[in-house]
């Protein structure tokens, strides 16, 4: 079991988001900056955090080998525990019903925190710092933000919201697994979103029905 706290402090830009940009609701990208605060990580409760400097120093050896921090100091969060619709896959970028809505719902939650960028926070449990990049070299955790003086879970949110079906790692610990499946309940019984029959009937592919840009996020 992780005993280890990674924690990550940075900010969200919401332009990044369909239809402005190319994410989706499951991936956000973090500006860290040069800050030698922006990674602290510690090895068990017991002990304070320290900085670490290792992802400005290290390649993740995945799918290709590759920096976690790109050019714009920012690093790419794929949200632990949660699966939602894809905008785009495949080389003809093929998108899920509920793609676009759940992205743009995403976007209005975080553009509510009244700032831009939006400061935000990110955690994940592990044993030590290198163990939190998948083979696309994203960070896999959670990410909270502060709308009107509370702290928000984006994953939960999402899960909570029928924006997004619960998804495990291997790597998460129990009580993370239970939070996740929790959060799901509400939506689940409301057959809201991802819950709906309608988003069932529609899972397999359509060939219209691929990545669009030019939309205003307004109609959603």
């Amino acid at each position: 079991m992780q005993k280890g706290l990674l924690h990550i402090a940075g900010t969200i830009r919401t332009e990044q988001f369909w239809p402005d940009g190319e994410s989706d609701a499951d991936t956000i990208k973090v500006y860290v900056g040069d800050s030698e605060h922006a990674f602290q990580f510690r090895s068990s409760p017991f002990v304070d955090f320290k900085p670490t400097n290792v992802f400005r120093t290290t390649e993740v050896q995945g799918i290709a080998v590759k920096k976690p921090i790109n050019d714009a100091k920012e690093i790419t969060i794929r949200l632990q525990g949660i699966d939602a619709p894809e905008l785009h896959y495949t080389n003809k970028q093929y998108r899920q019903n509920l793609a676009e809505s759940s992205t743009v719902a995403l976007a209005n939650l975080i553009k509510s925190a009244g700032t831009s960028p939006v400061p935000c926070r990110a955690f994940t449990y592990v044993d030590t710092p290198d163990e939190v990049c998948d083979v696309y070299a994203r960070v896999v955790a959670e990410v909270l933000i502060a709308v009107n003086g509370m702290e928000i879970n984006l994953n939960r949110w999402l899960i909570e919201n029928g924006w997004a079906f619960p998804a495990f790692y291997t790597s998460m610990l129990p009580f993370e697994i239970q939070n996740c499946t929790h959060a799901a309940k509400r939506a689940r019984m409301m057959r809201t979103g991802v819950w709906s029959g309608e988003f069932y009937k529609t899972l397999h592919l359509h060939p219209e029905q691929t990545f669009r840009s030019g939309i205003n996020a307004a109609d959603f």
